[in-house]
């Protein structure tokens, strides 16, 4: 078959992402059941979208397939060599529409989402304590309240397959849900800090479990790429996959993820590594590894030295599998 026949690989994975903080106009509880209802809004418009596109495919498939099968009877009355030529050209020329609507674009709308809480480290040795603290200066960098006596700190995440899906998404939410409507206008009258970062997925080992388990943590690691005289982006990043695979055999994570901000899209720090777990004791595990990690010094001193440590309490999980069922 030749190449341009053939389906096009999956368009590659984006994350909108969005650390906020509820003012005090809202209980921690309620401000969690307005995101949550968020989320499960857009899953169930994305569902609709992708029923949507079903529908239009097989009524495609129908349409076509009944005009060459008109086609194919008025040939056997009359085979003439012209009415063969004819023939050729309808079933390729119905081919490529049925494959045009089937492999041109990826499922419409969220690939899957997550809604956590930012919540206190384990006290513990000196590396997973001064991640923490840089940690916390970051949050507060970016303009959010960290004492204890204020309202928690939140990160929604929306993952998408391919550019095209942002428009799907600003779609849902503007025309759809409405900005200042529904679920989303309440959110806007809940929340009082907020940031954003547009990520591309380098790299994310996610595999679709069907339902959230009872408790899943994330550590999320935020760092930057030292200047282009001590490393350029390519073995950076490369030496980061590498890493990361040992990471994870070595201390039987479940989950690993790299993200990287797309160029001028968003606040903070460009890179940011993601690792799941169940027990906090798995966060000072993965310090303590980092600090001991004895191969390249500059990723050594980005992630263990300079890297701004977070862990959360996910209380949303969901992906578009779980939309079908």
């Amino acid at each position: 078959m030749r190449k341009s026949e053939d389906r096009p690989e999956s368009s590659p994975l984006i994350a909108y992402c969005a650390l906020h903080q509820s003012n005090d106009s809202c209980t921690r509880d309620e401000y969690v059941a307005t995101m949550v209802e968020f989320h499960q809004r857009i899953h169930d418009e994305s569902l609709r979208l992708v029923r949507n596109r079903l529908r239009s495919l097989e009524e495609t498939e129908n349409r076509e397939l009944k005009r060459l099968d008109n086609s194919l009877a008025a040939f056997l009355q009359t085979p003439l060599k012209a009415d063969k030529e004819e023939i050729q050209r309808e079933i390729g020329s119905s081919l490529r529409k049925i494959r045009e609507a089937s492999f041109t674009r990826e499922n419409p709308g969220i690939t899957r989402s997550t809604e956590g809480e930012v919540v206190q480290l384990p006290h513990g040795q000196p590396p997973v304590r001064k991640m923490s603290l840089n940690g916390n200066r970051y949050l507060a960098d970016l303009g959010f309240d960290t004492a204890k006596k204020r309202s928690g700190v939140f990160e929604s995440a929306f993952i998408i397959r391919g550019g095209e899906n942002l428009d799907v998404l600003e779609h849902i939410v503007r025309d759809v849900l409405g900005i200042y409507a529904t679920t989303h206008g309440k959110h806007l009258r809940e929340f009082g800090n907020y940031s954003y970062c547009l990520y591309n997925i380098v790299h994310d080992d996610y595999t679709d479990h069907g339902t959230m388990p009872d408790r899943v943590l994330e550590a999320a690691l935020f760092f930057r790429k030292p200047g282009p005289e001590k490393i350029k982006y390519a073995p950076f990043r490369n030496d980061l996959l590498s890493l990361m695979e040992s990471l994870k055999t070595d201390l039987h994570l479940s989950n690993i993820a790299l993200w990287q901000r797309k160029l001028g899209l968003g606040t903070g720090v460009e890179f940011v590594l993601r690792m799941n777990m169940s027990d906090e004791r798995s966060v000072e595990e993965i310090a303590t590894w980092l600090h001991e990690y004895s191969g390249n010094n500059t990723i050594h001193r980005a992630l263990s030295v300079d890297g701004r440590l977070m862990l959360k309490k996910m209380l949303f999980m969901r992906s578009a599998n779980a939309n079908s069922g």
